[in-house]
């Protein structure tokens, strides 16, 4: 996999991803900016709408399916 497949590295601490998606821009800008719209495809929360705006996104995947899995025991994470 190279970092062109699902997005880049353009800064240290940033992510840069394209997608082109169906329907008109005002659509998509909606489901991009709205936090219920965006709860339902990736993490609801506020944004502040402007360059270099604050972003705190809540991802909670058992709202993103109708099928609901019962996710498995926390494991304990060794460091070695």
């Amino acid at each position: 996999m190279t970092d062109t497949d699902y997005g880049r590295m353009t800064a240290p601490a940033e992510l840069r991803f394209e997608r082109v998606l169906p329907g008109p821009i005002e659509t998509v800008w909606e489901f991009l900016v709205d936090s219920d719209k965006r709860g339902q495809w990736l993490a609801s929360g506020p944004m502040e709408l402007k360059k270099g705006g604050a972003v705190e996104l809540r991802f909670q995947h058992r709202d993103l399916s109708p099928h609901k899995v019962t996710p498995p025991e926390p494991r304990a994470r060794t460091c070695g």
